[in-house]
């Protein structure tokens, strides 16, 4: 793994903790009263996906198991379509997708 890869990786990681810990003892109604914690997780997510949109191709088509297309593309839809951001769908990429994330990004950061 490249040095700057290597760097990404733990900053995807980072974002992936982050985001499941803001989350921490919330239900999808307690998160969307919470507009600064939509805000936040939707934040993480965005930059989640902005570190994997400079990762290597070299790296990327190493480790093909990571979602890379998901995750750049749901910091394009946060970013250029803020206006129509579905906090319902940032609240389930958050609970269905990153823990399973967080172990691939974890093994990663490990080798």
């Amino acid at each position: 793994m490249l040095r700057d890869d290597h760097v990404l990786v733990e900053d995807m990681l980072e974002e992936v903790r982050d985001a499941l810990e803001f989350v921490q003892g919330f239900d999808l109604a307690r998160f969307l009263a919470d507009k600064r914690t939509c805000k936040a997780v939707a934040y993480s997510l965005q930059t989640l996906g902005e570190a994997a949109n400079h990762v290597s191709e070299h790296f990327i088509a190493e480790h093909p198991d990571l979602p890379w297309q998901e995750m750049i593309g749901m910091r394009h839809r946060l970013v250029h379509g803020y206006r129509a951001v579905s906090f319902e769908i940032v609240w389930a990429v958050t609970k269905e997708e990153l823990p399973a994330l967080k172990t691939l990004l974890s093994d990663l950061v490990e080798e």
